[in-house]
């Protein structure tokens, strides 16, 4: 499997954050948070978590049998290569099989 990231932090959003019409089609979601990749906005409630990626990737959003998103909050790393979890942004990648 090939991820591609640029590894870029992007804020998460809520409910009353989205636009009018995100707002109609995430109408089922508003407890939720979303986030924007690649021009699409996406809820986090729609993705699904796994452990077969190891550490890096927490969740995934398959748009087809061989494509979709994976995402992972952000981290903060420091000298001693621990890192804390910043909650308030997330990292998303493009995986290809």
């Amino acid at each position: 499997m090939k991820i591609i990231t640029n590894n870029h932090k992007r804020p998460l959003m809520h409910y009353h954050e989205l636009s009018e019409e995100d707002q109609k089609f995430y109408d089922y979601a508003k407890e939720s948070e979303f986030f924007s990749y690649r021009g699409q906005m996406y809820c986090l409630a729609d993705f699904i978590l796994i452990d077969w990626l190891g550490e890096k990737w927490q969740a995934y959003y398959g748009n087809s049998f061989f494509s979709g998103i994976v995402m992972r909050y952000a981290r903060e790393y420091y000298h001693d290569n621990t890192y804390d979890i910043d909650y308030d942004f997330i990292v998303c990648g493009l995986y290809l099989s």
